[in-house]
């Protein structure tokens, strides 16, 4: 999206787009073009995604919806790194 320097937090974003899909069984952003793209980010992860995930999925606990929303936090500078995933509370309930 116009950035020239990635981090990882990019690739944090991707496993959080991952986890969302498995634990949905669905697309997560099923855009067409970058503008719908950029729509449906904004749209789901700024309103809808939490009440999604919570209302339609028995597969994750408040603790894994709130590690599911810091991988897919829109500020990367926001995001959950890689090593604070691994020591998130939710892997702890598995």
């Amino acid at each position: 999206m116009g950035e020239t320097k990635y981090t990882s937090a990019v690739d944090m974003w991707s496993v959080g787009c991952i986890m969302a899909e498995l634990v949905l069984g669905t697309v997560l952003f099923p855009g067409k073009s970058e503008i719908q793209q950029l729509g449906y980010i904004h749209f789901f992860v700024g309103h809808a995604l939490q009440a999604m995930l919570c209302n339609s999925t028995p597969l994750l606990s408040g603790s894994g919806v709130d590690l599911l929303l810091s991988l897919l936090a829109l500020d990367p500078n926001h995001r959950i790194t890689a090593n604070e995933a691994l020591r998130h509370p939710w892997f702890l309930e598995l």
